[in-house]
């Protein structure tokens, strides 16, 4: 009997899960009613993941060729019943891509869940006085070689796919706050880990899995990166006030010690295996960059995570987050040749990586939809299989050499903070579900644009209205929320899937429209007081940010000249400047016609928020105000500043990240965002 006969096939994508040999589908663990051409077609798919299905052979798979029926109209109606099953769209796939006169592809990431093989039983009811002639001799022995062969195939398969031991979860943190990092030390009964607990900042602490006590270690605050193999730590020590241009690399020996500076300006580092070297990574205002030991790995426009050397240190492994702000990503591989290649994509929310001690797969921990994610394992050639599933928000910090797992499990939400109106000493939860984050207010503080990008917005998230005085809330749309019409008639949306198009989605009754970035990636945009063009910050492949304008009509982006890139871009009231936040961590002015950057001479970072309404002053956020959000008003003429709010909830226990702020034209509303996450840190045995 043929092995795919013997064995049962299921098949896992996004929120569903499908029998392939009965063509049972379930979303969620519910039965999904899909039938006949519908399923025919999905099967087809998954058999070839990734690869174009000609309509071709579709319709020689769906009809015989005796049969007499109008094929194309037949299998578009099969196909759109998929799609609507699926809750998919042609406009915007999730799982089933049209690829123009050829046919279709499945694009969605897919999970084969091993199956229990077919029980073989042998004959029971063979009679004694039925002796074989030696010709049916022949034919038994032969018979039972076959048997015995396809007892062997059952046994291998069962010993590779058996029922795994019971994983045994261990925690070792029971405080109050977030874990920022962790590792295993040598021995792999240490733990080093980084925390904020209590709102009291990231301190370093020494564990163990037989008492459930931590030792603070007398370092001064700083995030942990890696551990060697002697026992040296590369730790992280941050400069608020030079954001990550002020993050210092040093190295220390556990046992204490002043910190040796390495480098300025890194986000993570890594040890080689032997101990002797560091590999980095930086993230920029303009573009990320992996280096090892001084050159440039690789380099990309959004930012990176993560980085992990294998085990025989001849490979880098990491996730790239190609839409700065947003956690969803990929996991990149650069092999021995410097090549760089993905191994596994398009994951809504990715955090956490680490080798398989074999350093033939790569685990990490991603979703498809939401913040919640699951631990998965890639292979060098991107075979991708599941290996555990918990509730909350999972991170994977380190796998030790004898297979034991080091993760987090996180209770995180993404909140706003509002005062709407002129009574100023008011201030409310406007919090939708997960994940709110606000993007843009209209002129008189009415309307509130936020999206919901956790598991409450839905596989594609979803673009919120909200009336704060009417108290109401609308869904707009999907995607990401990007910025408010000036005519408060349209709001701007991103997919984080597919960056290189906005969605204009209408707050009356017109019809929504996709604006192209005809192959620019977009990260933000920005309207300019007309409502007519749009200030946008992307880039085209291979190419670092920079600044662009571009016409709402449709219009290519038109790139802003000398090449400047400034992050918290915002455009006057008279659209004749923008002020911004440069590469050099000052707040800059520039002519929306083109022209040199013209520095604020403020004494401390800042970024900028909102003009006045009269364009004379700038609101700004001091950038170094700790665990609260800072906002300042600088008058232009003199650059004099004053403290205008002071902003933080008032409950700050997880409090890991006051995010930004939007406020309205006349001053008196204002909402803004912030996360807070409670962690728990655990060591996990028995997935590896």
């Amino acid at each position: 009997m043929p092995p795919d006969e013997v064995f049962k096939r299921t098949i896992q994508f996004g929120a569903f899960e499908l029998k392939m040999d009965t063509g049972e589908l379930r979303k969620n663990g519910m039965r999904v009613k899909l039938q006949g051409k519908a399923f025919q077609i999905l099967q087809a798919l998954l058999d070839r993941p990734g690869e174009v299905v000609s309509r071709e052979y579709l319709k020689s798979r769906l009809w015989p060729s005796d049969t007499f029926v109008d094929f194309e109209s037949g299998l578009n109606t099969a196909a759109n019943r998929l799609r609507l099953t699926l809750g998919d769209s042609a406009e915007n796939p999730r799982f089933i891509e049209t690829v123009a006169r050829s046919g279709y592809r499945f694009i969605g990431a897919i999970v084969e869940i091993p199956a229990h093989p077919v029980e073989i039983q042998a004959p029971t009811d063979a009679s004694a006085e039925d002796t074989p002639t030696p010709g049916r001799l022949r034919w038994t022995h032969a018979a039972a070689g076959v048997f015995l062969a396809a007892a062997a195939v059952v046994l291998a398969y069962w010993a590779a796919h058996r029922a795994p031991v019971p994983s045994s979860f261990r925690q070792i943190t029971f405080r109050s706050g977030t874990v920022t990092s962790a590792r295993f030390g040598p021995d792999a009964g240490t733990i080093l880990y980084s925390a904020d607990w209590d709102g009291t900042g990231n301190q370093m602490f020494l564990a163990n899995t037989v008492s459930p006590e931590s030792r603070q270690l007398e370092f001064k605050p700083a995030r942990l990166a890696s551990v060697s193999p002697s026992t040296e730590l590369a730790l992280l020590f941050a400069d608020p006030a030079k954001g990550n241009n002020g993050i210092t690399l040093g190295r220390v020996p556990l046992n204490g010690g002043a910190p040796l500076t390495v480098a300025n300006g890194v986000a993570g580092a890594e040890w080689t295996p032997d101990g002797k070297g560091l590999a980095v990574f930086r993230i920029g205002s303009r573009e990320s960059v992996v280096e090892f030991p001084v050159g440039k790995l690789y380099r990309t426009a959004g930012t990176i995570s993560d980085l992990r050397i294998s085990p025989q240190g001849d490979a880098f492994a990491f996730l790239e987050h190609p839409l700065r702000g947003d956690d969803g990503g990929l996991v990149k591989l650069i092999d021995r040749n410097s090549a760089a290649k993905d191994l596994s994509t398009n994951w809504a929310s990715a955090g956490g990586l680490a080798w398989s001690p074999s350093g033939r797969e790569v685990w990490f921990a991603a979703g498809q939809t939401g913040i919640r994610r699951t631990l998965y394992s890639v292979t060098l050639r991107g075979k991708l299989r599941q290996i555990a599933s918990v509730p909350g928000t999972l991170t994977l910090y380190d796998i030790s050499k004898a297979g034991r797992a080091l993760v987090g499990i996180d209770r995180s939400r993404l909140m706003i903070g509002a005062s709407v109106g002129d009574d100023e000493s008011k201030e409310s939860d406007l919090s939708w579900f997960d994940w709110s984050h606000a993007q843009d207010i209209s002129a008189d503080g009415k309307f509130l644009l936020f999206d919901e990008t956790g598991d409450g917005g839905g596989p594609n998230h979803s673009v919120y209205l909200r009336n704060v005085r009417a108290d109401s809330t609308v869904r707009l749309g999907d995607g990401q929320a990007v910025a408010l019409s000036p005519d408060v008639k349209w709001a701007l949306a991103l997919n984080p899937k597919k960056p290189t198009n906005l969605s204009l989605l209408p707050i009356g009754p017109e019809t929504p429209r996709m604006l192209s970035g005809h192959g620019l990636t977009y990260n933000w945009a920005r309207y300019f007081p007309d409502g007519q063009r749009l200030l946008v910050g992307g880039s085209f492949p291979g190419k670092p940010l920079r600044l662009f304008v571009q016409p709402v009509s449709g219009g290519e982006p038109v790139p802003l000249n000398p090449d400047v890139y400034l992050s918290s871009a915002i455009v006057s009231p008279d659209g004749k400047q923008i002020a911004g936040f440069s590469q050099n961590r000052r707040t800059v002015i520039v002519p929306a016609s083109g022209g040199e950057p013209k520095e604020l001479p403020i004494p401390f970072p800042a970024a900028p928020l909102q003009w006045s309404k009269d364009g004379k002053a700038l609101f700004v956020r001091r950038l170094e105000s700790g665990a609260t959000l800072q906002v300042l008003r600088v008058d232009l003429a003199t650059s004099q500043y004053r403290l205008w709010k002071d902003l933080a909830p008032s409950d700050r226990v997880g409090l890991s990240g006051m995010l930004d702020m939007v406020m309205s034209q006349d001053e008196h509303s204002y909402a803004y965002s912030y996360t807070r996450v409670l962690s728990e840190l655990f060591v996990v045995d028995g997935w590896l």
